[in-house]
């Protein structure tokens, strides 16, 4: 089912009352969250769920979402000052985006992950990492097909210092970095829809696209 608590499924949120003791802000550094074999599917018009969304300062370390289906999201999951995650072995359709992690730090692992969005649906990304983040994103034998932007650098002027890393899978879409992000893609493998000279661009030392 949906909910209305801040368009999500699963919130962790940061509840730190100013002038209170430490031991009253329930739900802060949240670790070691794991989700398994759960199904998010949204009702709610214009793909506004999240399916697990970590809010700024939550203090949230090693989330863990595997073997989950989600279809009529806006994402999966919104990363918010997190540090660390692992997400493998799901699937989602008909949704706007994947993952966002913005800020935070720490390695995100996604792997044997599918997601595909249908062709009206212009808005979102599969992967992106924005904020001041220095977290390293790394994607391995995914299937991500995505009109528009399949794996996003920053976002407007943050300055993004991560890096996303593609070892293998099938990406579909644009790649695209702003101009204020100083993170990086690093390419060692992956089959991507971009032509060969972005794709060598963000190849990492002697590593090269073949068309």
């Amino acid at each position: 089912t949906t909910t209305a608590d801040d368009n999500a499924f699963v919130l962790v949120p940061n509840t730190k009352t100013a002038g209170k003791p430490w031991y009253t802000n329930k739900h802060n550094y949240a670790h070691n969250i794991t989700l398994d074999n759960c199904v998010f599917s949204s009702t709610a018009p214009g793909y506004e769920e999240v399916a697990v969304r970590v809010t700024s300062a939550a203090g949230a370390y090693n989330v863990t979402i595997n073997n989950c289906k989600g279809d009529s999201l806006h994402s999966l999951a919104q990363f918010t000052g997190t540090t660390g995650a692992t997400i493998t072995n799901d699937t989602v359709t008909k949704s706007e985006s994947f993952i966002n992690v913005s800020g935070g730090a720490g390695t995100f692992n996604v792997s044997n992950c599918k997601f595909t969005t249908d062709a009206a649906i212009a808005t979102g990304y599969a992967v992106r990492e924005n904020g001041e983040s220095t977290a390293v994103i790394n994607l391995d034998n995914n299937e991500f097909i995505k009109g528009g932007d399949v794996l996003v650098m920053g976002k407007g002027s943050s300055v993004t210092k991560g890096t996303i890393n593609v070892t293998s899978g099938f990406y579909e879409g644009n790649i695209s970095k702003t101009s204020a992000a100083t993170g990086t893609f690093v390419f060692t493998g992956g089959t991507f829809s971009e032509p060969k000279a972005t794709v060598d661009s963000y190849c990492a030392p002697g590593y090269y696209a073949i068309e």
